[in-house]
């Protein structure tokens, strides 16, 4: 009985869109359901300041982690070339990443 049902469903659907002179882009199953075409863009609203500009925080923030790691390398390398005198291969490490990480910076701030 839900088959016949169905079946009358997707025959009204077939004879609204040839009266409006449209025609189904695939057949219709048993477990599908019509496809509903519409704009998807005023489906929701958008979220307040949703289109908000970010970028100078970013940069703001970028800037102050490196410089803030810069200097901290750099007292780290001084205490060990100054006080311990004894730089290892870790403190290489650490300052070929911060190298890095400032080279990086600066190619993405540019």
């Amino acid at each position: 009985m839900a088959s016949g049902h169905h079946q009358e469903q997707v025959t009204r659907l077939l004879n609204r869109q040839s009266d409006l002179g449209t025609t189904p882009t695939a057949p219709e199953t048993a477990n599908s359901s019509p496809k509903i075409q519409g704009d998807m863009s005023s489906s929701a609203p958008l979220p307040p300041n949703g289109d908000e500009n970010r970028q100078g925080g970013t940069i703001i923030t970028t800037y102050l982690v490196t410089v803030l790691a810069s200097v901290v390398v750099a007292l780290r390398m001084a205490t060990r070339i100054w006080i311990v005198r004894n730089v290892g291969w870790d403190d290489y490490t650490i300052l070929f990443a911060t190298i890095g990480i400032i080279i990086g910076c600066a190619l993405v701030l540019v």
